[in-house]
């Protein structure tokens, strides 16, 4: 089974996740922008971005409306980068199409990162007003949630 892991990712938390997710998979690993593969070469398709200010990486919104329909036709998982996981389903919800919501599995929050350093401009000046703690890098990538959405997407690959 060919599989290819696209994503999106401003600060890098959501390609951290998409390499891990490739290299587990023996996935082939593509940005959502113009040089996005061909998914008809593929079997399954993996897509995820970080979310920021509750809406989905940009590029991933355009990416997923050009190839709509030809992602009904693929085993698909969905996975999401954000800090408040208390809201995953709301994002979800709020950021993918319907069908393809319902014709995903597995959908998953793998965590996030928030590092007030790493950014710039407004992003910074709201990031440092979420508490972490040590007053340093809020880091919650979870490992055992990668290994769940490999462990599932695995699963799916074999029954579709």
């Amino acid at each position: 089974m060919k599989i290819a892991v696209i994503y999106a990712s401003k600060t890098g938390t959501a390609a951290k996740c998409a390499h891990e997710l490739a290299e587990r998979l023996e996935a082939d690993l593509f940005e959502a922008d113009g040089r996005s593969p061909d998914i008809g070469r593929y079997d399954a398709v993996i897509l995820g971005a970080g979310i920021r200010l509750g809406k989905l990486n940009r590029s991933l919104v355009k990416w997923m409306a050009a190839h709509r329909r030809e992602l009904l036709h693929k085993t698909l998982g969905l996975f999401l980068c954000c800090c408040f996981e208390e809201n995953t389903a709301a994002y979800f919800q709020k950021n993918f199409p319907p069908e393809l919501l319902e014709h995903a599995d597995p959908r998953i929050s793998l965590g996030g990162e928030l590092n007030p350093a790493a950014l710039r401009g407004v992003d910074r000046l709201i990031a440092g007003m979420v508490p972490t703690g040590d007053g340093g890098s809020l880091y919650r990538i979870h490992t055992e949630a990668i290994d769940r959405f490999v462990d599932d997407f695995r699963v799916r690959l074999y029954t579709v």
